[in-house]
């Protein structure tokens, strides 16, 4: 009986180093090529979402380009950005500008700290 059960064990043995040198293959080898196709597909498709956006920016340059166009004419038909009888008029506008922008910032600076300090 002893003699029947030590083939039947050498064959339970071979299949079971079998089926560890399967398994090895499996995550030595399969396994890695499956994560990287994987990796792929996922680089594609956000490849292609990318692409489908670019494809719409690319499909508005027309349109940013005619309304470019009708900005710069309507601002040449005003006369520039500075206009004004005289040079020293435009320099006051300029001044004024300048400060109205400069005090509506210290404005905002100081509604930002005001608001720091209540949270």
């Amino acid at each position: 009986m002893t003699r029947s059960l030590v083939p039947l064990m050498h064959r339970l043995a071979a299949l079971g180093i079998l089926f560890l040198l399967l398994l090895l293959a499996w995550f030595v080898l399969v396994a890695p090529v499956i994560g990287m196709i994987e990796e792929r597909y996922a680089e594609i498709e956000t490849l292609s979402d990318r692409l489908a956006s670019l494809r719409a920016t690319m499909r508005r340059i027309p349109e940013l380009e005619r309304r470019e166009a009708a900005l710069k004419a309507q601002l040449e038909d005003r006369g520039g950005v500075w206009t004004g009888p005289s040079d020293a008029l435009i320099a006051t506008a300029m001044q004024d500008r300048i400060r109205e922008a400069a005090s509506l910032g210290a404005r905002r600076d100081q509604e930002h700290r005001l608001s720091a300090r209540h949270r």
